[in-house]
């Protein structure tokens, strides 16, 4: 972890050096373990038809199958749960019982899914106002998540899973 710990300190101050914006929007670094999550090489990923059909579509891959997201973040989300799946078996079934809160409680989910149609990209916002590159526009549109957020975290409440409120407040934080 030292080694890890000296290269991340090294790579902020070559950004540092390198970029012409600040960087106060790197406020923590968090480790990312491999050994988590299974290691799929291209080729694994085009012949399984994870992301893409032989035809070169997106419509009959498994992300075709699986993406209903109404929100660009929870597309990009699902991608990347797809193409590094899960190894440890106590987060597979942490996911699944989420999945499981959701599937049971078919009012609620409908209600997210409502919140989640008013909110735009908000990681690709949020990026934007750190970078000092967001317009009128965008700070309309930050100002229309944050009505929406009462109404997720009483959501997010009714599914009584400690996780998923994790996930709620981890997306207030961002």
């Amino acid at each position: 972890m030292e080694y890890a710990i000296s290269a991340a300190g090294a790579l902020i101050h070559y950004l540092h050096e390198t970029q012409k914006s600040a960087l106060e929007h790197i406020n923590s670094i968090s480790p990312y373990y491999i050994h988590d999550y299974m290691a799929l090489d291209q080729s694994t990923i085009t012949s399984l038809e994870l992301i893409q059909s032989s035809e070169g579509t997106r419509k009959n891959s498994l992300l075709g199958l699986l993406d209903e997201c109404c929100t660009p973040m929870g597309s990009r989300r699902v991608r990347e749960w797809i193409i590094k799946p899960l190894i440890n078996s106590e987060k597979i079934k942490t996911r699944l019982e989420i999945v499981s809160k959701f599937k049971s409680l078919p009012r609620n989910r409908q209600e997210i899914r409502e919140h989640l149609d008013k909110i735009f990209d908000l990681e690709r916002l949020l990026g934007k106002i750190t970078l000092s590159v967001c317009n009128a526009r965008d700070m309309v549109s930050l100002k229309k998540i944050y009505r929406n957020f009462s109404g997720f975290k009483k959501n997010f409440n009714e599914i009584g899973h400690d996780r998923a409120f994790e996930l709620f407040e981890k997306l207030g934080q961002s």
